[in-house]
């Protein structure tokens, strides 16, 4: 239980960290966005699903240990993790991630092709919002779809 406490008690720490963190940057003049925005939305959401699980944490009943983890898995991941990273100069950004999702919900159980494709979907629309549009900074392309970005 304790361990279970651990795990949301830090999130909620580190995103109070980076909110009080992000009140020391400096404002730049002449500029659309911020340099505020980012760690703000990343740090807000983080606290309160944290909170949410701190709460719901605590009150849920005691259960028994679990034994052992899956290795494998966690080895699977991180291949698949690394091996998104390493192809980001080929791919881009955008692909990889998407198919980096798509593999890890595999990884995990999801069997629902189209909450996997939808999932990767929004995920890939919404950062492309955040940085293209809002932050006005643009992520790799990728020298394979480089042509299709210019």
């Amino acid at each position: 239980r304790l361990g279970a406490l651990l795990v949301p008690t830090a999130f909620v720490e580190l995103s109070v960290v980076f909110i009080f963190l992000t009140n020391g940057l400096e404002e730049m003049g002449g500029m659309d966005s911020s340099s505020k925005l980012m760690p703000y939305l990343w740090s807000l959401p983080l606290l309160a699903v944290s909170l949410f699980q701190l709460i719901r944490t605590w009150r849920a009943p005691r259960l028994k240990a679990v034994g052992h983890g899956r290795v494998d898995k966690v080895f699977w991941a991180f291949a698949i993790v690394a091996a998104a990273i390493s192809q980001f100069g080929t791919l881009g950004f955008f692909v990889c991630t998407a198919a980096m999702l798509a593999l890890l919900m595999l990884l995990l159980g999801e069997r629902r092709i189209l909450l996997i494709l939808g999932t990767a979907a929004c995920w890939v629309l919404f950062t492309w919002f955040v940085f293209n549009k809002v932050l006005l900074i643009g992520l790799p392309a990728g020298t394979l779809f480089s042509k299709l970005f210019v």
